[in-house]
Formats: structure tokens, sequence, C-alpha cells
């Protein structure tokens, strides 16, 4: 039994939305006879969680979904400030023997996580002129409906990137530019976290993109004297945390370690690199822990895809050749172990962030998954009629394809690096991976409206929906992508006639 503190943590197995998914799903589906009659449309979220076997495809196991643990209060989970930086109570490292391979802090952890040293000031775009120039743009190809009331929460730059560059040495001379702007901010005394976001809103050059991440998740404090105590204290800390709660776990643990380590070997199929001994250790050791300080959800099948962007971005500075945009690679074992503990107790911090805006998409019955999809389908109708009663016409449930959006946040649907340069977005804004991740589903699956509306078979429908043809996006599409979800955010949020 694994232990806390004050007392005995007692394994509860729970089961997510799906109790359980066939491994064989999208191939039975077209294995159907043409002629077969569609499903009947799920009367209930309760009935249609029993007969849906499409949601994962190919992908799924036969194993938990989902394992849920309940320990002693003396454990509590990490708090997810977005603003701050805290240390979680009941966390306790006094007492505790130090890992094995612990997190090296002091003037080794500086040198490889630590922040960037002061550079020239730069001037920034000011947010409303930029909201100004998107609205001029996208006011005269917007759907009907209300336009939305002035949005009172904080806005970044949200007018798309600008045309192409012809001129090679003006692109690098501008990209040049732009990395001394993100420089001048992360180097000023107190951070102009407004001025970020804007600036980060069209994307962030690789070369910052580690120091930007820490910054705009709130894992650290906006205060440069601030940061590098911070770095040590949260890195000694997660190290605490895996000599505490992972090197002396018990028995009684086994189903949690055995589910992760399956979601684990499904994880980034596509990149070689990424399965090996040393990269799964650390993917397993990061859930692990995170599942077991946040007891009201617990682990869930789509986490264990959320830790390799911090993960890829995190090493790339430390990869041969440095970091690769159009070709990221998410490999522990090339890196040394004292950067490997630097990237490992970094990722598990930033996803403890990004999951604490979002754990609603986690807890009993994933209500935010729930609440995001019937959103989903209204504005669906408003947008793209013609594509929503095509997929009722074919007794195509949201749910059958949207729910894998949501859970993995798109991340089965993209490539790895258009999944990195969306998270740019994401983090740009305050509720990037709740609210403005609905609007990029809704442009996402209106941009493949021309193929829906073609095909007029269920299965084929199905099919398409579960392997989109992206394999090929890059910084285009994903800008294409992002600029028409701005457009309907901007149209539609907080304008409730889309609801009616």
């Amino acid at each position: 039994m694994l232990k806390s503190k004050d007392g005995a943590a007692e394994p509860k197995r729970g089961g997510s939305i799906w109790k359980r998914l066939s491994r064989a799903s999208t191939t039975e589906v077209a294995r159907r006879p043409a002629t077969t009659s569609p499903p009947p449309v799920s009367a209930s979220f309760n009935e249609f969680q029993e007969s849906a076997a499409d949601a994962w495809g190919d992908d799924a196991d036969d194993g938990l979904s989902k394992v849920q643990y309940h320990r002693s209060n003396s454990v509590s989970g990490s708090s997810g400030g977005a603003g701050g930086v805290s240390a979680s109570s009941g966390s306790s490292s006094k007492g505790s023997t130090r890992s094995s391979s612990p997190v090296k802090a002091g003037p080794g952890a500086r040198a490889a996580g630590g922040m960037m040293s002061p550079t020239k000031k730069a001037g920034i775009t000011s947010p409303q002129k930029a909201a100004g120039r998107m609205h001029r743009r996208m006011s005269s190809g917007g759907s009907g409906g209300t336009a939305a009331s002035s949005d009172s929460r904080p806005r970044a730059s949200t007018s798309p990137p600008g045309g192409a560059v012809d001129d090679d040495g003006a692109a690098q001379r501008a990209k040049g530019a732009r990395i001394e702007k993100f420089k001048a901010l992360i180097a000023s005394p107190n951070l102009d976290l407004a001025a970020l976001r804007e600036l980060s809103w069209n994307g962030i050059p690789s070369e910052v993109r580690p120091d930007v991440w820490r910054l705009l998740s709130g894992y650290l404090p906006a205060n440069i004297d601030r940061r590098e105590i911070t770095l040590e204290r949260k890195r000694a800390e997660y190290r605490d945390f895996v000599q505490q709660y992972y090197t002396n776990k018990g028995g009684d643990t086994d189903a949690l370690t055995h589910q992760i380590q399956i979601d684990i070997k499904r994880t980034n199929t596509g990149m070689p690199e990424f399965h090996n001994d040393v990269t799964h250790a650390l993917f397993e050791r990061i859930l692990f822990i995170w599942a077991f300080r946040h007891p009201s959800s617990g682990y869930v099948q789509g986490i264990n895809d959320l830790v390799t962007p911090f993960v890829t971005v995190f090493l790339s500075p430390h990869m041969e050749g440095g970091a690769a945009d159009d070709n990221p690679v998410c490999d522990a074992s090339a890196v040394s172990e004292e950067i490997r503990d630097i990237v490992e107790a970094d990722s598990y911090w930033c996803l403890t962030k990004l999951l604490d805006g979002i754990q609603d998409n986690y807890t009993a019955a994933q209500p935010g998954i729930q609440k995001r999809i019937m959103e989903m389908k209204d504005l669906m109708g408003r947008v793209d009629k013609a594509l929503d009663d095509h997929l009722a016409k074919n007794a195509i449930d949201y749910l059958q394809f949207a729910f894998r959006w949501m859970n993995c946040l798109l991340m089965r649907e993209l490539p790895l690096r258009s999944t990195i340069r969306l998270w740019d977005t994401y983090s740009a804004q305050t509720d990037g991976f709740a609210t403005f991740h609905m609007y990029v589903c809704v442009a996402f699956l209106t941009t493949f409206s021309k193929e829906l509306l073609a095909i007029v078979e269920f299965q084929d429908l199905i099919m398409f929906l579960q392997k989109l043809p992206t394999k090929d996006w890059h910084e285009k599409e994903v800008a294409l992508l992002l600029a028409e979800a701005y457009r309907l955010e901007f149209t539609y949020h907080e304008a409730k006639n889309h609801l009616q």
C-alpha cells in the first residue's frame, strides 16, 4: 500500500465516459456493408457512451481507460493559479530520501534551464491596434449572427501572420528582430505579461520558446530576480515528489502503473525516436505523480499525449542541431541525466498548470468535454449549417469524433510541429486551452467541409473524421486555422443568439 505522511492511500478505480472502447472499432465500421443503416442517434449521453466505439479509433486498448486514486488528506493537489508560483501544500520534503537521480540545481541548472541574459528593449504593437486590424480584415467575411460585445478578458495580439516575405535576407532580419523583442521582454525586471502574450499569439520563435512557455504558463514569476530561485525550488520539490510517490510506491498502484505504461507505448506512434526506455520512464514518472496528486480526476487516457509538447520544447535547446520547428524530436535519451531531470521537472509543473485550467475535462463523467462539444455543435449549426445537417442526416454524433479533439487537444489530429505552434497561441490567451480551443475545433471541422459533404456513407464519414489529411500541415495551415478561429470567437463569443 502506498502511504503518505498521515495515512494510506485508498485506490479507487473510476471509469471515463467511455466504458471500454473496442480496439477494432474503425475496422468494424469499415466492414459494414454499404447498405447498412446508420445506428440510431443516442438519446442520452449515458446511452451513447455505452454504444459508441469510434472515439479513439485504432488506438484504444482493452485495459482501463481511467484509474482513479484517493488518498489521505495529508497529500493535497497542487494549486493552479495562473498568475504566480506557489509550493504545493502537504508535500513537505523534510525527512525524505533524495532520489537516485536527483535534479541538479544551482549553477548547472542555470546553464541548462535558466533564463537568458538581458538584451536591448524592443517596441511592441498595442493589443488594441492589433485587434482592430484583425477586425477590419475579418469582418467582411463573417458568417451571419450577432457580433459579440466587447471582450473584457485579457486579449493577446490576434492578427494572423502577415504575407510571405520573398527576400530571404529580409525574412531573416525580420525573424531576428522579432527574437530580440522576445528577449527584451523576458529580460525586463518586471515582465509585461500582456505584451508577451500579444507578441506570442502569432507564434513563438523556437530559440525563446522554452522560456516563454515557462512564463506564460505561470510556472515562472514575472519578476526576473525571483525566477532562478523559483526554478531551483520547484525542481527540488519535484525531485522530492519522485522519491515520495514514485520510488517508494506500493503494489496497490500496479493498475495505475500498468495503464500508464500501455498508453505511453501508444503515444507518438509516428516518432520512432520517442520509443526508448529512458523517454518512456520520464513520461511514466510525470503521469504517475500527477495522477496521484490529483485524486479528483486521477489518470485519464489522453493526458499522456499532453506531456509530449512540453518535453519536446524543453529538450529542444539541448538536442543536436538545436531546436527544429519543422521536425521536433522528443527523445530524452539523447541528453545527459542532468538535463533530463530539469526537463522532467519543468514539464511536470507546466502540465500541471495546463490541466488546472481544464481539469473538469478529466473529472468523473468529464463534464468539461461534454460542455465544449455541446457548444461546438450549437455553433456549427450557425457557421456551417449544411455540414451540420449532413452529419445529422448520416447519424454522426459529435461525440464520435470531437471527444478526442477535446480530450487530447487535437494532438492526435495534427503533426507535433503543428501542435506546438497551436499551443503558442493557446498559451498566449488566458483561456486558450478551454474556450478558444472550442473555436479552433469548429474552424478545424469546417476546413474539411467540402470533403465531408461529398461523403454519403456513415462508415466513410467516421473513417475520414478519425484520420483527417493533416500530415503535411505546416505553419501556413495552422495560421489560417487560428485566424478563422479568432474570427469565430470575435463574432460569437458571449453572443447568445447562436445558441437559440
